[in-house]
């Protein structure tokens, strides 16, 4: 199976789940319209809707890359694919988050103006869509390498693995504390706020879209590496 036919099999697959989540949103959207005729409230309650799907989607990213290793690794090897062109047909399925989140909000325009004429205010997002993506492309990565690590990897090497983050996490506080003379969760904290925004409490999207690049080249390396040694299990 060449990689046309890989990524073919995937976005079927991930095509599933990615419409239940849409119509769910769109049966909510219209319930929503609904009920808020009475009191003119739609346009409030849809905006909250389109809001909190945001954040959902974020979580249907997650599960789409844990979904998208165990069996569609047994799947393409049984049908000839290589390991490299597994690999490369899933880096090829992350933009089913832009499918996503561009039927999202076009779906989210069309009840914008069908309760333009209702009161309520209409709140701009605080996160542009861009970064939406970028944040569900690195859940879906670290999905994706976290099913990897669990089945494409050995018992031994899962318990060295996780010793030596245990171990190297204790020495860290460890030093951080006596020889620091400070307290981790304060470095934790600053760490965070130079991913996804500043002490000042100001986002700063630029901090935010590097660390999703980051994070999701790492978690895809990760994969990869593990997809080249893993054995097929039942």
């Amino acid at each position: 199976m060449k990689v046309t036919g890989a990524v073919r099999y995937r976005y079927a697959k991930l095509l599933k789940p990615t419409g239940i989540f849409f119509i769910l949103v769109l049966m909510m959207s219209v319930v929503a319209l609904i009920l808020g005729k009475t009191d003119n409230s739609s346009k409030t309650m849809i905006e909250g809707i389109y809001n909190f799907s945001y954040y959902v989607g974020i979580f249907l990213a997650f599960i789409l890359g844990i979904i998208s290793y165990k069996s569609d690794l047994k799947f393409l090897l049984q049908n000839g694919t290589s390991r490299q062109i597994i690999h490369g047909s899933f880096v090829l399925s992350l933009p089913i988050n832009l499918l996503i989140f561009a039927g999202i909000s076009c779906l989210h325009l069309v009840f914008k103006l069908v309760t333009r004429g209702q009161s309520g205010s209409i709140a701009p997002q605080a996160v542009g869509l861009p970064i939406i993506i970028l944040v569900c492309m690195t859940a879906m990565s670290f999905g994706y390498m976290i099913s990897a690590f669990i089945y494409g990897t050995k018992l031994v090497t899962k318990g060295v693995v996780i010793g030596v983050i245990a171990l190297l996490a204790m020495l860290f506080e460890l030093i951080y504390v006596l020889k620091m003379q400070g307290d981790p969760i304060v470095l934790i904290y600053a760490t965070y706020c130079f991913m996804f925004g500043s002490l000042t409490g100001f986002v700063h999207l630029g901090h935010m879209a590097l660390a999703c690049i980051l994070l999701t080249t790492i978690c895809l390396s990760v994969s990869h590496i593990i997809t080249n040694k893993a054995e097929v299990k039942k």
